[in-house]
């Protein structure tokens, strides 16, 4: 007899205890589930898998917009970046030239699924602070431009459905240190970006800009610090001080938007870095790519970059020269004007030269 009232003891203080578990899990539980669910671009911690971009699930997108109940959401996709607020970049905040990061879903007719339909949605300027005439453009892409700065308002639609309306902030434009080949070294306390000339060989006429310095970086262009091989967007690997100056690093790995990238070096840091300047327009040409040793060995022999332009001297300096899948062709000074030329990994961190041939 004790032996069988033990046993049911035993069993009711099981049953007691999974029912305690179960509720104490539904107590925990979100009663706010998301309804949209957007890609992500980032491997889980420790993983050595690059990221491959998935379709949407049915989760609430954060920015607006309900889907489970018929409404077009949308979602903006800007990295935040180091600075606190007030000056924290905002989801919605794009200097001139750049397109916005956002993206449209809405519920497909059957109700079955999510979609996205960015590149399907009309744009309908509600409101706006800009004093030029022309305000915005709408790229090929679909994407919002602001084109002068201030506060545009937008609302968008998709047959019967529309956003509640949307306000974008558009930034100065980034600028030029005075006229190409400036010499006034003041420039540093400012936040521009320089340009030189080359006068000679592959350099010849071609504008080279300066490695940029830590203001340009995150108080204009607003990148975030990444220092993986996983990096996207508009990102750098970090700052150095580099002859009484912050000057900005970038890797030669990394990946495009959609988390994959198509061929060595094309997508990294540096590529996406000088693909923004030729976004933007800077300093009106749109053709800004990265520059090749023999370019940047041109520019180094024939101009005084330190002491002319002030330039770093103890620095490596990139290039688009890709020695194989693992290294790239990188430049460092000997005595301010004799390149010394060497491999690193595509990893390393190194100063970012980008160069415009004449239109």
């Amino acid at each position: 007899m004790n032996n069988q009232r033990n046993q049911a003891i035993v069993l009711l203080t099981f049953l007691l205890t999974g029912l305690i578990t179960a509720c104490s899990d539904d107590d925990n539980s979100s009663p706010d589930t998301p309804n949209v669910t957007l890609p992500s671009t980032s491997p889980p911690s420790g993983s050595d898998t690059p990221p491959v971009a998935s379709h949407p699930e049915v989760v609430q997108p954060e920015s607006g917009g309900n889907v489970e109940a018929g409404e077009l959401a949308f979602k903006f996709h800007r990295n935040q970046t180091e600075k606190l607020p007030p000056d924290a970049q905002k989801h919605n905040q794009e200097i001139v030239g750049r397109p916005f990061l956002i993206s449209f879903f809405r519920k497909t007719t059957d109700g079955s699924s999510i979609e996205e339909i960015s590149k399907l949605v009309t744009w309908t300027l509600l409101d706006s602070t800009c004093e030029e005439e022309t305000c915005y453009k709408i790229s090929p892409s679909n994407q919002m431009i602001g084109l002068s700065e201030g506060q545009l308002t937008f609302e968008v639609s998709y047959g019967n459905e529309t956003t509640t309306p949307i306000n974008f902030i558009v930034d100065q434009a980034l600028k030029t240190c005075g006229l190409v080949d400036n010499i006034d070294n003041n420039y540093h306390e400012q936040t521009c970006l320089h340009i030189i000339e080359g006068k000679s060989g592959e350099a010849q006429s071609k504008w080279f800009t300066e490695p940029p310095r830590k203001e340009v970086i995150s108080d204009v262009l607003r990148y975030t610090p990444d220092n993986s091989p996983y990096n996207t967007d508009y990102t750098h690997s970090g700052y150095a001080s580099l002859d009484g100056t912050l000057y900005t690093y970038m890797r030669n790995d990394g990946h495009a938007e959609n988390g994959i990238s198509d061929a060595i070096g094309t997508q990294s840091q540096y590529a996406r870095y000088c693909q923004d300047l030729a976004n933007i327009e800077f300093n009106g040409r749109n053709n800004w790519r990265r520059v090749n040793r023999q370019e940047l060995s041109d520019l180094i022999t024939s101009e005084d970059i330190i002491n002319t332009y002030g330039w770093p001297y103890q620095a490596y300096y990139t290039t688009s020269n890709i020695v194989d899948e693992s290294h790239v062709d990188i430049v460092t000074l000997i005595d301010g004007h004799t390149p010394y030329w060497l491999s690193e990994r595509l990893s390393t961190q190194t100063l970012p030269v980008c160069i415009s041939e004449n239109q």
